[in-house]
């Protein structure tokens, strides 16, 4: 039986804001949360990060560039289970709207979307990789958080008192 939940959060083309509730939580609970996690990466919290070995991968935003495509298979890869954290990673909204720009309006900004590196289209992880949960809202509900963490506690054998 694991000690800790081995976890990475990773934010893509969003505002953060989920993440910011999470760390929240963290910081209001972190005698009874933060001590069962092994957080191996955390962009918001630490320098050193790891994509290897991962229970849970925490996913924020929609996709918008080639580089952030092939972050997210390596995070699959090197994931057991992936959970998109709010709007941004379950409906992709806002990044999403250009894609129903019309035609004309994506001729003008082509130039623009190349330039900045940018995907054509803006994505919505799930329609890269398997996902195998999802919290709704913007930002995300803390109480919601809480139980589904304590869900991936209970699967993965980490005893949270």
């Amino acid at each position: 039986m694991p000690a800790k939940l081995r976890i990475g959060m990773f934010s893509f083309t969003s505002c953060e804001g989920c993440f910011c509730k999470v760390l929240e939580l963290l910081d209001q609970e972190h005698e009874k949360i933060l001590a069962l996690l092994e957080i191996k990466s955390a962009r918001l919290i630490q320098k050193k990060s790891e994509i290897k070995d991962l229970d849970v991968a925490f996913v924020e935003g929609s996709i918008a560039t080639s580089k952030d495509l092939e972050k997210l298979k390596e995070i699959r890869e090197n994931s057991k289970k992936i959970i998109l954290l709010g709007t941004c990673a379950t409906d992709g909204w806002p990044s999403t709207q250009r894609n129903n720009f019309s035609n004309a309006r994506k001729s003008e900004i082509a130039l623009s979307v190349r330039k900045a590196g940018q995907l054509n289209e803006v994505l919505k992880p799930e329609s890269i990789v398997k996902v195998d949960a999802k919290l709704f809202g913007c930002p995300i509900n803390n109480e919601q958080f809480k139980e589904l963490l304590k869900q991936q506690f209970k699967e993965f054998g980490v005893k949270y008192a």
